[in-house]
């Protein structure tokens, strides 16, 4: 079969959630929503892809995640703008659709065997709210065929909206008919091929299971499905998909960087198999995370591990390593102290956070002597190093670290070990796995928050172990919580409400339990 699948529009309803990403590589269930599509087909069907809008991704991202599956790639010249249209997009991949064919939508689920299915042309067709009617394509059915059709109109309950979902058996009549470029809403529809099937050869209307995820609202509603808190980034995505982990990535710069590291230590990270501009993947691993997987015993190995494979030191100018911690924990603290009050400007900083006065963080970041950091000790480093990217293997207990951070202040080669030493500490006291769970809550009124959040039993004897080792080290603790308590702010404006609040209470918190003169 051939199946046609147009990923060519901005996305416009989908709002910030578009701004890196194609609307199609939007991840649903640990898997881009075009990969539940294509999944759906047997391996030897030929897809039609249309582009346009960020077309590179999709590209990429179809190649890297199916090397096997044959695609025609479609580049849709006009994709926004008058006389553009799903209409127009499937009219340009015409040349490759000369056969019957499915058309799909990009931004949509769908449940359906097509054991039942019309020997014939059909529509997918699913009730929704009459109110809701004029965001589709509706049609009326009667003993099972479309007697008509009313285009993005207000329809009564007697119609059902056609869920974009197309079988198209008489192709030469349907293409005929979407040549027809009068525009419905300002773009060139499909329902003028429809309307030439309806009154020519026949339309069935075949009712199915389907969820429309064309705007932001309707996307968030199945997300909320997956999680009781959402912990993706708006600029990073992972999938697990075909055997492979996938990742993405706004920078295009740190999928080059991330997969330069993971040469440097072939060992203990896994081994890129393929990428793109923006996205790399390697084997999908078995084995669980350290928080799933992990006990006290095995932390102690897991220490002198990172200590054998990982943490390389380096010889390094001093002056160089200054400027590069300079740069990494001041410049690069303020600058997302910054971006989080771009993103909440009326946000009142805490100066009480569980009945206890603290010192708000505006004024403590003034406070702080930066210039005790930018002594690092350089070091080959992982970069978020926490339990989540710790993989165990079940059977060998050997450990493999994933999700690498692609620098330290531009810096691939090296970084500071307290970096590392403090994501890991942090990790322990913040546990993400019980996060993403929804094991937290956070309450503010004014300028006075209450938290609390779900921890391990565990959890203590992680921090006994943890802090016998950073001084059998010779390292300085305090160093390593005042580090922690940036870790956490700096982290709040990458994440969605309510964690990134908790974030910000629980990093000010820290810098105020540390005494800023025993640095």
């Amino acid at each position: 079969m051939k199946i046609c699948i147009l990923t060519a529009g901005k996305g416009t309803r989908m709002g910030p959630v578009d701004t890196n990403i194609n609307k199609a590589l939007l991840p649903i269930k640990g898997k881009a929503i075009i990969s539940h599509i294509i999944e759906h087909f047997d391996p030897d069907d030929e897809f039609v892809i249309g582009l346009g809008y960020k077309g590179q991704q999709v590209r990429d991202y179809l190649k890297v995640a199916y090397p096997d599956r044959l695609f025609h790639f479609i580049t849709i010249d006009k994709f926004e703008g008058e006389g553009s249209g799903p209409g127009y997009s499937l009219l340009s991949c015409k040349d490759f659709l000369l056969d019957p064919f499915y058309f799909i939508p990009c931004d949509c689920l769908f449940d359906s065997d097509f054991k039942s299915v019309p020997n014939g042309n059909w529509i997918g067709t699913k009730s929704v709210d009459s109110k809701q009617s004029e965001n589709y394509c509706n049609a009326k059915i009667r003993d099972g065929i479309v007697v008509d059709l009313k285009d993005k109109e207000k329809c009564s309950s007697d119609f059902v909206a056609f869920t974009g979902f197309l079988y198209v058996k008489d192709f030469e009549i349907f293409w005929k008919n979407l040549e027809d470029t009068r525009a419905i809403k300002g773009e060139h529809q499909i329902s003028n091929g429809l309307k030439g099937l309806m009154d020519g050869p026949g339309l069935f209307g075949v009712e199915m299971n389907w969820t429309d995820l064309g705007d932001i609202k309707k996307y968030r509603n199945e997300k909320k499905k997956e999680y009781d808190y959402n912990f993706e980034k708006t600029d990073e995505f992972i999938y697990f998909v075909n055997g492979k982990v996938v990742k993405f990535f706004a920078d295009k710069n740190s999928v080059t960087d991330r997969v330069k590291r993971s040469r440097i230590k072939p060992k203990i990270f896994p081994k890129v198999t393929g990428r793109g501009e923006q996205f790399f993947s390697y084997p999908y691993l078995s084995g669980g995370t350290f928080y799933t997987e992990g006990n006290y015993k095995l932390f102690e190995n897991l220490l002198n591990w990172l200590d054998q494979n990982l943490w390389d030191k380096h010889d390094v100018n001093s002056s160089k390593m200054k400027e590069l911690c300079k740069k990494f924990y001041k410049e690069k603290t303020l600058k997302r102290f910054d971006m989080f009050n771009s993103l909440y400007p009326s946000y009142n900083f805490p100066t009480k956070i569980n009945d206890i006065s603290v010192t708000p963080l505006p004024l403590l970041l003034e406070q702080i002597p930066w210039e005790k950091l930018y002594d690092g000790i350089p070091s080959f480093i992982h970069g978020d190093l926490q339990f989540d990217n710790i993989l165990i293997n079940k059977d060998s207990k050997d450990f493999m670290l994933i999700d690498w951070r692609q620098d330290f202040a531009n810096e691939s080669q090296f970084g500071d070990v307290y970096y590392d030493i403090s994501k890991l500490y942090g990790g322990i006291i913040l546990n993400y796995d019980l996060i993403k769970k929804g094991l937290f809550k956070i309450s503010q009124d004014e300028s006075e928050v209450i938290f609390d959040f779900a921890q391990k039993n565990m959890t203590s004897k992680y921090l006994e172990i943890f802090e016998k080792y950073i001084q059998s080290k010779n390292l300085e603790l305090n160093r390593v919580l005042l580090l922690v308590g940036l870790i956490y702010v700096n982290m709040a404006p990458l994440h969605h409400e309510p964690f990134n609040f908790l974030l910000i209470a629980l990093g000010t918190q820290f810098l105020n339990k540390i005494n800023f003169k025993d640095l």
